[in-house]
């Protein structure tokens, strides 16, 4: 039986293509590993500011997320078009919870929470804004805002308070001195809130694409405020595994750096 042998040039090019494979895994390998870290570094400073924030009132806590970026690692096409992916932290967004915290009764006739669906609708110098956070009081004018002295709407314009009188505040908003009706919480639905751009943790501008409507449904609660709606064992769960998983990414690193030594010290020997 006669031996079939291969040309040395088929025999160079199964070569190259085989060192070409390696190189691709080896490339992919250590861009997952470098791109698994960063994006636990990032989750680790979210979770570091949920945590921060646990008894912020009306916070909405956040999640980062990778999802695209690591589909592109898996795809056989990265290595080749690496450079067009863009920066690793390009792909990394943040996603807000927007589910409602647990009402706390202060009996400050100034805190109101809404125990429904809905925002407040704050003004600010960048044009109306929403938030959960009912902790309030006056301006040296009577006025009613936030804690940090932005105007709280009513539905027709600012609330005045008239200074040293009592003030009730009902189930729909509205508000009363001495029997008298004098002004009404401005309360709005937004049918998306994922829409929103969050000014800060507890302060949110509507887009384009948020759908605001007028709220009919709503229950406010005078003397209480909305808590943050972070769970402080989860986050304190995740910050573990985060730091856990960061460890393993810089040990994959560290291992793949020394795999490419090896090979690089022998393809020079051989050579």
């Amino acid at each position: 039986m006669r031996r079939k042998f291969l040309a040395p040039s088929l025999l160079i090019q199964a070569a190259n293509q085989s060192v070409c494979d390696v190189e691709v895994f080896m490339h992919n390998a250590m861009w997952s590993a470098v791109a698994g870290s960063v994006f636990q570094m990032r989750r680790l400073d979210v979770i570091a500011n949920n945590l921060a924030n646990v008894n912020t009132t009306g916070f909405r806590g956040d999640r980062i997320m990778f999802d695209s970026y690591l589909a592109q690692i898996d795809d056989e096409r990265f290595a080749s078009n690496r450079k067009n992916v863009g920066n690793i932290s390009d792909y990394m967004y943040t996603s807000t919870n927007f589910q409602q915290g647990e009402l706390h009764q202060t009996d400050n006739p100034l805190d109101v929470a809404l125990a429904t669906e809905g925002y407040f609708v704050v003004q600010t110098d960048k044009g109306p804004m929403y938030t959960r956070a009912g902790s309030f009081q006056f301006d040296l004018e009577g006025q009613l805002t936030t804690g940090n002295g932005l105007l709280v709407q009513g539905e027709g314009g600012a609330i005045q308070i008239r200074d040293g009188l009592p003030f009730e505040i009902d189930e729909q908003g509205s508000v009363y001195q001495e029997g008298e009706e004098i002004g009404r919480l401005q309360v709005v639905q937004i049918q998306n809130p994922e829409t929103m751009e969050k000014v800060s943790g507890k302060m949110f501008k509507a887009t384009r694409a948020t759908r605001i409507a007028a709220s009919d449904e709503h229950r406010v609660v005078q003397g209480a405020l909305e808590g943050s709606n972070i769970n402080l064992m989860r986050e304190m769960g995740q910050m573990v595994m985060a730091g856990r998983a960061f460890e393993s990414y810089q040990q994959i690193i560290s291992m793949m750096d020394n795999v490419n030594q090896q090979a690089n010290n022998r393809l020079w020997q051989v050579s």
